[in-house]
C-alpha cells in the first residue's frame, strides 16, 4: 500500500563562523488534509483497535463521583468508536480483568456491541489497589488477538502505583512499546504525574490531569475522536547524518516535549529512526535536531544531515539541514526565530525547574530568584500563558525585572496542573540534567533569546514562532487544538520542564521579593551572552524533493479548522 506523502520544512541558518561546527535547526513535519492525497481518509475501521483501561481500585469510591463519572466518560467513549472497530474494556485494581468482551478478547463495534459493552461498565464496583503494569499486560495480551495495525488505549487512574514493585511497571512499559499507543489520564490529585507521563511518553501518547471528575466524559470523547481520526500508523523520523558528524539531539519540541535521542535505532549506515507513532491527517510537529560537524573552509558548504518520514520500508517525506562556513559576522550570527523560540523556552524551562526544586529543599531565596527570572523571561518573550502559571507559585511584584515573592500555599491542583503542563518531555529523572550542568553543548553557544525581535505584533503577544508561511489545516484533536490556542495567546503555554510536585507543607513564608540584579546574578550559567548585533533572516524554507512518481501535494489557501 503507497502512503500519503508528508511534508517536511527545515528551519535554520544555515552560516557557521570560523570554526563552527552546531548546526541546529526545527524540522516541521505535517501529514497531508485528508482531502489532498488519493487514499489518505481515515484508515479502514478494520485497522483500528482501541481499549479503555479503567481504574475500579478502593480509592475511586472516595468521593463516590469518582467511579459514578469514569463509568459515564467510558460510555461516552465508547459512544464514539466507529462501527467495524475492534474494541475492549479492562478493569484495573491490583489484578486486571477483561470487564467486556469477558474472554480477552476484542468485540467488533457495532449498536448492539456498544451498548452490551456500556451495560457492563455501568455495572463496576471499586475495591482494591492499583497496579498499572498488570494493566498494560492484559492490554498487550488482548491487543495481540487483533490484527489491526493503529492501536490505541486510554488509561485512567486517580492514584499511585502501589502494589506491584517499580520494575513490574518499567518491564510492562518496555513491553508494550511499539505494541500500542496509549492517553493517560489523572483524575483528583492523589495520582503522580511523573508515573503517567513515563507511561504516555514511552507509548507516544498524552498525559492529562482531570481535576474535577466532572470533565472526564467531555475528555475521553475528545481522545476517542482523535484516535478515529488517525490515518498513517507506526510512523518513524530517520535522521543520516555523513560520516565524522555527531547527532547531539533530536527532541520533539511541539505540541509537546518529547526528547527522542535515547530512542534510536539504526536503520542503516549513518541513519538512526525514532519513534513518532500515528499521525491524523493534517497534523504537523516540530522537531530540533542537533548535529556536531567537522569545521570547514571558508565558503565551504555540506549536507548537515538529512531528515525524512518513513513508514516501514516507504520514505514519505524528506528535508536537509545544511552548513556554510562564512567569516561574514552580519551572516553566522543571525538566529533563525524558529530556533530562538525553543531555545529560549529551554532557558525558561531550566529557571523554572531549578526554582521548583529550591522550592522544595526549602531554599527560598534561590527559589524566589530562579522563579523571579523565569517570569522575567516569560515577560520578555510574551508567554503569557506561562506566565499565568507563574503567577500560581509566585506573587509577581514587577514582571519586567522579575521581582517576585513566593507564595505561602499552592493548591494541589495547581502544582500538578503546572507539573504535567509544561513537563511533558517524559524523561526519566535519572535521565535529566543535573540544574549545574547548564545548557546542552548545541543551545549554549546560541545567541541570547532576548536578542529575539518578534516580526509582529501579535507574535510578541503570544509567544509564536512567526514561521511566514500558511499553516496547513489542523487535525481535529485535543493536542492540535491546544497548539493552535497556544498560538492565538490562548490555553496553555509551550511545554517546559518542571521540577516534581511540591508538597504545600514545604512552602514557608517567603522571606521577601529577589530584586532583577539579584536575580541574575543568581542564575549564572542559565543566561547566555548576548548575541552580536545583526539583523534576523527570515526562515529558510526547503521542502521536501520528490521521491517517487506521486505528484507533489497541491497548494491550498490557510483554512480555519483546527
Amino acid at each position: 500500500m503507497t502512503e500519503p506523502s508528508f511534508t517536511v520544512e527545515v528551519f535554520q541558518n544555515e552560516y557557521l563562523p570560523t570554526g563552527g561546527r552546531d548546526v541546529n535547526a526545527i524540522v516541521t513535519v505535517t501529514a497531508p488534509d485528508s482531502g489532498e492525497a488519493p487514499g489518505l481518509g481515515a484508515a479502514a475501521d478494520s485497522g483500528r483497535a482501541e481499549i479503555v483501561i479503567v481504574d475500579c481500585s478502593g480509592s475511586m469510591d472516595y468521593p463516590h463521583s469518582k467511579i459514578v463519572q469514569a463509568r459515564a466518560a467510558t460510555a461516552a467513549a465508547i459512544d464514539v468508536i466507529a462501527d467495524g472497530v475492534a474494541f475492549a474494556v479492562i478493569a484495573g485494581t491490583d489484578v486486571a480483568r477483561p470487564v467486556f468482551p469477558a474472554d480477552g478478547r476484542l468485540a467488533i463495534a457495532g449498536p448492539a456491541t456498544r451498548e452490551q459493552a456500556k451495560a457492563m461498565v455501568s455495572g463496576l464496583r471499586p475495591s482494591g489497589g492499583t497496579a498499572m503494569g498488570t494493566w498494560l499486560q492484559l492490554a498487550r495480551q488482548v491487543f495481540a488477538s487483533s490484527t489491526a495495525h493503529l492501536r490505541h488505549a486510554i488509561l485512567l487512574t486517580d492514584g499511585k502505583n502501589e502494589h506491584e514493585p517499580p520494575a513490574h511497571l518499567g518491564a510492562a512499559i518496555a513491553a508494550c512499546e511499539g505494541a500500542f499507543s496509549c492517553d493517560c489520564r489523572g483524575v483528583g490529585t492523589d495520582w503522580e504525574v511523573a508515573e503517567l507521563r513515563r507511561i504516555s511518553t514511552r507509548l507516544l501518547g498524552t498525559v492529562d490531569i482531570v481535576s474535577d471528575p466532572a470533565g472526564l466524559a467531555a475528555d475521553f470523547e475528545a481522545m476517542m475522536q482523535t484516535a478515529m481520526g488517525k490515518q498513517v500508523a507506526d510512523v518513524a523520523l530517520r535522521v543520516w547524518t555523513p560520516q565524522h558528524a555527531e547527532l547531539q539531539f533530536v527532541k520533539q519540541v511541539a505540541p509537546t516535549v518529547a526528547d527522542l535521542t535515547s530512542r534510536r535505532t539504526q536503520s542503516g549506515p549513518q541513519a538512526g529512526d525514532y519513534p513518532t507513532g500515528s499521525w491524523g491527517g493534517g497534523e504537523s510537529r516540530d522537531y530540533h535536531v542537533c548535529v556536531r560537524v567537522s569545521s570547514a573552509a571558508i565558503g565551504q558548504e555540506m549536507l548537515a544531515a538529512r531528515v525524512s518520514l518513513v513508514a516501514g520500508t516507504e520514505a514519505l517525506g524528506q528535508g536537509l539541514i545544511r552548513a556554510i562556513w562564512t567569516d561574514d559576522e552580519a551572516l553566522s550570527t543571525r538566529i533563525n526565530p524558529n530556533v530562538a523560540h525553543y531555545t529560549g523556552q529551554a532557558e525558561l524551562a531550566q529557571a523554572i525547574q531549578d526554582g521548583l526544586e529550591a522550592r522544595k529543599n526549602g531554599d527560598e531565596e534561590l527559589a524566589t530568584a530562579k522563579l523571579g527570572r523565569a517570569v522575567a523571561l516569560a515577560n520578555e518573550s510574551g508567554n503569557e500563558d506561562t506566565a499565568k502559571l507563574l503567577a500560581k507559585v509566585v506573587d509577581v511584584i514587577d514582571p519586567a525585572t522579575g521581582t517576585v515573592q513566593l507564595k505561602r500555599k499552592v493548591d494541589d491542583a495547581d502544582e500538578m496542573a503546572l507539573d504535567y503542563a509544561i513537563n511533558e518531555d517524559g524523561q526519566d529523572k535519572d535521565q535529566e540534567l543535573a540544574s549545574d550542568e547548564g545548557p546542552p553543548p548545541c543551545l549554549s553557544a546560541l545567541p541570547a533569546i532576548t536578542q529575539r525581535q518578534p516580526t509582529s505584533a501579535t507574535s510578541a503577544a503570544c509567544g509564536s514562532r512567526a514561521r511566514h508561511r500558511p499553516r496547513p489545516p489542523r487535525l481535529a484533536d485535543q493536542a492540535q487544538a491546544h497548539r493552535g490556542r497556544a498560538r492565538r495567546g490562548q490555553g496553555r503555554p509551550v511545554a517546559l520542564v518542571f521540577a516534581n510536585q511540591v508538597s504545600p507543607a514545604r512552602s514557608a513564608a517567603p522571606r521577601g521579593p529577589v530584586s532583577s540584579a539579584r536575580a541574575a546574578a543568581m542564575t549564572t550559567g542559565l543566561v547566555r551572552p548576548p548575541a552580536p548585533p545583526g539583523p534576523l533572516v527570515p526562515a529558510i524554507r526547503q521542502t521536501r524533493p520528490t521521491l517517487t512518481a506521486r505528484p507533489a501535494p497541491l497548494a491550498r489557501a490557510p483554512s480555519s479548522r483546527q
